[in-house]
C-alpha cells in the first residue's frame, strides 16, 4: 500500500509540476523575458520541469508493475511474463501506453526546451499534451469504473487539471520566481515585477480553485454521499482530511488574494484597487493587514505562498491515498465490498 501510494504521489507531483510551469510560461511570467531575473526564473522553471519529468517516468514504471502484480496474482519473478499480457490486452494497458506516450513527448520537449519554451506555439502543445496525459489518469482510476467518457471520468479530469494548474503554480512560484526577483539590481523593480505576476497568478488561481471546488463537491457525492461513510470508512475520513486542508487552503488564498496582494501593489505604486481590500479590510479588518514595505514585501509574501505550495503536496499525498482505497459507496453496512468472487478489492488509479 505505502508502495503504491509513493507512486502515485510521483505521478501527481510531477504532473503538477509541468502544468505549473506551462500556465506560469502561458499567463503569468512576463513575455519580454529579457533581463537577468527572467532568464534565472525560466532557468529555476526548467531544472523543476526536468524533476517533474523524472517523478512520471519513475511512477509510470513502478505503477505499471505494481498494477500488473496486482491484476494477475503472479510474484514479482513473474513481472517480465506478465507485462505483455496486461499491456496489450487490457484496458488498463491501452491507457498506460497512451500516458506513456504522453510523458515521452514531454521529456522530448523538456530536451528541446531552452530558448523554445518560450515560444507560444511550444507552451501550447506542452498545454495540449498535458491535457492528454490527465485523461489517461482519469480513465485508469475510479472514474472509469462505468467505462470511458462518462461524467464522473469527467470531473475527475478536471478535478485533476484545476489541483495541479493551482498547485503547481503555487509551487512554481514559490521556488522558481524568488531567485529571479533577487537578480533584479534595482530594488524599485523588484516589487513591480512581483506585484504584475502575482496579480496574473491570482486571476488564474482563482478560476482554477471554482473548478476545482465544483469538481470536489460532484465527486464527494459520487463516492461517499452520506455522513457515515464519510466517518465510517477509510475513503470517507481521507476524503473529510482532504477537505480540512483544501479550507486551510481557501483561507490563506483568500488572504493572499484580498490582503497581501493589494498591500503588495500599493507598494509597487499601483492605484488601490480591489472592493473588498478598500471597503471591507481597511474599514473593519485593518488589523490584519501586514506591516510591509519595499524591502521586506516580496519576501514574506514569497514565505505565505510558500505554505500554501507545501500544504498542496500534502493534499496531493492524500489524493494518492484516495487512489488506492476502496470508495465509501462501494462498502456495504456489513464491511463486504461490491466486488463479487475474484474480483480485485479496489481499482487503483493508473498512470
Amino acid at each position: 500500500m505505502v508502495a503504491s501510494v509513493a507512486w502515485t504521489f510521483f505521478v501527481l507531483a510531477g504532473f503538477a509540476l509541468f502544468m505549473g510551469s506551462t500556465v506560469c510560461r502561458l499567463w503569468v511570467l512576463p513575455r519580454q523575458g529579457g533581463c537577468d531575473g527572467d532568464i534565472t526564473i525560466h532557468r529555476r522553471i526548467r531544472a523543476l520541469e526536468g524533476l517533474g519529468v523524472l517523478l512520471l517516468i519513475a511512477g509510470a514504471i513502478f505503477g505499471l508493475a505494481a498494477r500488473s502484480l496486482e491484476m494477475s496474482g503472479r510474484p514479482m519473478y513473474d513481472i517480465f511474463t506478465v507485462l505483455p499480457v496486461v499491456l496489450n490486452r487490457t484496458h488498463y494497458g491501452t491507457v498506460w501506453k497512451t500516458g506513456a506516450v504522453c510523458i515521452l513527448l514531454l521529456l522530448g520537449l523538456w530536451t528541446a526546451g531552452g530558448k523554445l519554451s518560450r515560444l507560444r506555439p511550444y507552451q501550447l502543445f506542452t498545454f495540449a499534451v498535458l491535457l492528454a496525459l490527465a485523461a489517461t489518469r482519469s480513465a485508469a482510476g475510479h472514474a472509469a469504473d462505468k467505462g470511458d467518457f462518462t461524467i464522473p471520468e469527467m470531473a475527475d479530469w478536471l478535478h485533476l487539471l484545476s489541483a495541479s494548474v493551482w498547485g503547481g503554480g503555487l509551487i512554481i512560484l514559490s521556488f522558481a520566481v524568488p531567485p529571479g526577483l533577487s537578480c533584479i539590481e534595482a530594488e524599485s523593480l523588484k516589487v513591480p515585477r512581483a506585484a504584475e505576476m502575482v496579480s496574473r497568478f491570482s486571476a488564474m488561481a482563482g478560476a482554477a480553485l471554482g473548478m476545482m471546488i465544483i469538481t470536489a463537491y460532484y465527486n464527494g457525492n459520487h463516492y461517499v454521499k452520506t455522513c457515515s461513510l464519510a466517518t465510517g470508512t477509510g475513503y470517507g475520513q481521507t476524503v473529510l482530511a482532504k477537505m480540512a486542508l483544501l479550507g486551510l487552503l481557501v483561507a490563506l488564498g483568500g488572504y493572499n488574494r484580498y490582503i497581501s496582494l493589494p498591500l503588495l501593489r500599493k507598494l509597487a505604486g499601483y492605484p488601490e484597487t480591489g472592493f473588498v481590500y478598500r471597503h471591507v479590510v481597511k474599514r473593519y479588518f485593518s488589523f490584519l493587514i501586514p506591516k510591509w514595505n519595499d524591502d521586506n514585501a516580496t519576501e514574506k509574501f514569497v514565505r505565505k505562498v510558500r505554505v500554501e505550495a507545501i500544504i498542496v503536496l500534502i493534499v496531493f499525498l492524500l489524493a494518492s491515498m484516495l487512489r488506492h482505497e476502496m470508495p465509501a459507496t462501494h462498502v456495504h453496512p456489513m464491511g463486504r465490498t461490491g466486488a463479487g468472487p475474484g474480483m480485485p478489492a479496489m481499482h487503483q488509479g493508473g498512470m
